[in-house]
């Protein structure tokens, strides 16, 4: 990995070879607002490829939006190529009809050679494999404020073949008040958890309503994608 500078990497990205490249970044929160910008300043047309993208993103003409699971920042996108499947099959994905011709993480600093993808790993990993095994690149925005997370979420420096450094507060959703149809269905899950139950939770209000009635129970896992507020709550 290379530490370089804003300007010297827009004049890597300028140096893209593919008419329209199809390039993966870190979705959910975890964007990397900076180098995407760089990125959609200098290339005039690609496909972008981002998990439940939230805004801001690019959506000028030229940017075609490639999801299978359409955030808030492109719901809506006339250019948007929506696949539906399995979170599980993207990386299959990757290794077969939409190869990654770059792939922008959103890092922690460096540690012993590694970087962490903090709040956002899922099919980022096999982006970055599959970059590797093309000759793709592989560029990083290091970020202080992002957390350092293990486990398969770590990657080694080698892996990456350029970084800029650029300090960015992480941004997160804003909690809204559950309605009453919210704690009605929250209060009926509720009753069906027991001591020592494994929690399996996604995105929305009703997860974080539910884990809110649950703070008398005893024992209880969590096996999941995802860690909300609630579980933090909880």
């Amino acid at each position: 990995m290379r530490i370089v500078s804003e300007h010297e990497l827009a004049n890597l990205l300028g140096g893209l070879t593919e008419a329209s490249p199809r390039v993966v970044t870190s979705g959910n929160f975890a964007t990397p607002i900076r180098a995407l910008d760089i990125l959609d300043a200098t290339v005039e047309t690609y496909r972008l490829f981002i998990l439940n993208a939230q805004h801001p993103i690019p959506t000028r003409p030229g940017v075609l939006h490639e999801s299978p699971f359409v955030g808030p920042a492109m719901r809506g996108s006339p250019g948007l190529d929506y696949l539906p499947m399995r979170l599980s099959l993207v990386p299959r994905l990757f290794a077969t009809t939409r190869r990654p011709d770059l792939v922008l993480i959103h890092t922690s600093t460096p540690r012993a050679g590694k970087v962490s993808l903090g709040i956002e790993v899922n099919v980022l990993p096999a982006a970055v494999e599959q970059a590797r095994a093309r000759d793709a690149l592989v560029i990083a925005q290091l970020n202080p404020r992002m957390p350092y997370t293990l486990g398969d979420g770590e990657i080694d420096t080698d892996m990456i073949d350029f970084a800029i450094e650029v300090e960015q507060e992480l941004p997160g959703s804003t909690p809204r008040q559950a309605d009453d149809r919210t704690a009605q269905i929250s209060e009926q899950v509720a009753r069906l958890v027991t001591d020592g139950a494994t929690l399996q939770l996604g995105i929305g209000q009703v997860p974080d309503a539910t884990l809110s009635r649950l703070q008398g129970h005893g024992g209880l896992r969590v096996w999941s994608e995802m860690v909300s507020d609630g579980v933090l709550g909880l």
